[in-house]
């Protein structure tokens, strides 16, 4: 955790940060490509250890998880959506309407 931040922060590996977790939270932020730029199926299998214990320390009345997820790496639905795995795993609350698009411009 960087104490100096406004919000605290970690950078560590998602998997190994959240099966090591003893702490509540209200909002968890996913960004987790690598250098190849593929989001680790690990970290979206929804068998996984990592999504199983991802619900355990979010706030039940209000936790949520933020994942960057693009486009174009396999994991969402041809419309954008989340998978429906995802959606039992981690259910869409009543606040999210839809997800935003961004299309890639680099090379």
């Amino acid at each position: 955790m960087h104490p100096r931040e406004a919000v605290p922060h970690y950078e560590s590996d998602a998997e190994e940060f959240i099966l090591n977790n003893t702490s509540l939270y209200d909002m968890i932020f996913i960004d987790a490509y690598d250098g190849e730029d593929i989001f680790p199926h690990k970290l979206w299998d929804p068998h996984s250890p990592f999504l199983k214990a991802l619900s355990n320390w979010l706030r039940p009345e209000h936790g949520t998880v933020v994942v960057n997820l693009h486009s174009d790496t396999g994991i969402l639905n041809p419309n954008g959506s989340a998978p429906s795995v995802l959606q039992q795993t981690l259910p869409v609350g009543k606040y999210v309407s839809g997800f935003a698009g961004h299309t890639r411009t680099w090379q």
